[in-house]
């Protein structure tokens, strides 16, 4: 009879741990001139929590925007592959909302510049963001119209794709 009462209590307490909430994670994908200063600029935010208030799980630099298949450094610097230097922001939209990443993505760049950002100038240090579903879609165009009407009164174009 013991020994049924521990397997009863360890099969329990197993189907309350399994049916615990685990945490949906998204990705965020942003491509804002060189990728590691925008990952660098990413993950501050990921370690001060009262910006991010631990919702960044990770952020990984690569490209984005192309069709050939495995680029590498050395060919999408080259600028003729039209991959974007990027990065992956892997969050948890319980704790940060992709809202609250585009906005910071947007104070990190120069939208207004359609070069490039900063000194690295070529299609592969433009900038943009990728959605990964139609929420984020929403989210981004609406941030990046306020942007577009603020820079517009300032007689400037936003570039960001």
């Amino acid at each position: 009879m013991k020994k049924n009462l521990v397997v009863t209590s360890l099969l329990l307490a197993s189907i309350a741990f399994a049916s615990e909430k685990t945490p949906q994670y998204k990705k965020a994908v942003f491509a804002g001139g060189c990728f590691w200063c925008l990952e660098s600029d990413f993950e501050y935010m990921q370690h001060d929590k009262g910006l991010s208030n631990n919702g960044i799980v990770s952020i990984k630099s690569g490209y984005d925007g192309g069709i050939k298949e495995n680029p590498t450094y050395k060919t999408v610097s080259a600028g003729s592959t039209n991959y974007k230097e990027s990065i992956e922001v892997t969050y948890d939209p319980s704790r940060i909302s992709y809202k609250l990443l585009v906005e910071y993505f947007y104070r990190r760049i120069d939208p207004t510049d359609s070069k490039g950002q900063f000194c690295d100038k070529g299609k592969q240090y433009q900038s943009a963001i990728y959605y990964t579903d139609e929420a984020q879609k929403k989210t981004a165009q609406e941030i990046t119209a306020k942007l577009k009407e603020v820079f517009k009164q300032a007689g400037k174009v936003v570039y960001t794709q």
